[in-house]
């Protein structure tokens, strides 16, 4: 296994994390305190539908770099999958997985169905569940190590002045 092959653990993590070995991705990114590590650690809890617990590490992110545009996207991205409360304790859902009070049915509807009117929209189709959803956002994350240190490189140009302390 590629992730074998590395005793860094930030680079471990990120093989364990693209052969979808989340569990062992996330404990390998637990081992930093870093906004980066932070950030992978809520990409592998989104991945293990741990929801709040990926918000959770990238607000983290965030509180260690304020300007992580990706933490901020990803933490935005996520709101919807979070049950609400309601008032009096209550628990609901939102998005797909919210369903009716109460179905009720158009007076007309029997009309329109015997008259052969169509009453499904043009171009509706299947939705995609939540975790193909997911699972479509998570592959689109760029993982490399070329992307990533041109655009640490871009952030470093854009912030003279300031050194890293290592």
């Amino acid at each position: 296994m590629a992730a074998e092959q590395f005793e860094d653990p930030l680079r471990k993590g990120t093989a364990l994390y693209l052969t979808e070995d989340f569990e062992g991705a996330l404990a390998e990114f637990a081992r930093f305190d870093t906004a980066e590590a932070w950030f992978n650690r809520g990409n592998s809890l989104a991945h293990l539908e741990r929801y709040e617990e990926a918000m959770e590490a990238y607000q983290k992110a965030l509180e260690l770099q304020p300007d992580y545009p990706w933490a901020r996207a990803n933490l935005e991205y996520l709101e919807p999958f979070l049950p609400l409360e309601f008032e009096g304790g209550e628990m609901g859902t939102v998005g797909r997985d919210a369903a009716a009070d109460e179905v009720v049915f158009d007076a007309d509807q029997k009309r329109l169905d015997e008259e052969g009117i169509d009453t499904v929209m043009e171009g509706e189709q299947e939705m995609l569940s939540d975790q193909q959803l997911a699972d479509i956002w998570l592959r689109q994350v760029d993982t490399s190590p070329s992307s990533f240190l041109r655009y640490k490189f871009a952030y470093q140009a854009q912030s003279p002045g300031e050194e890293e302390n290592p």
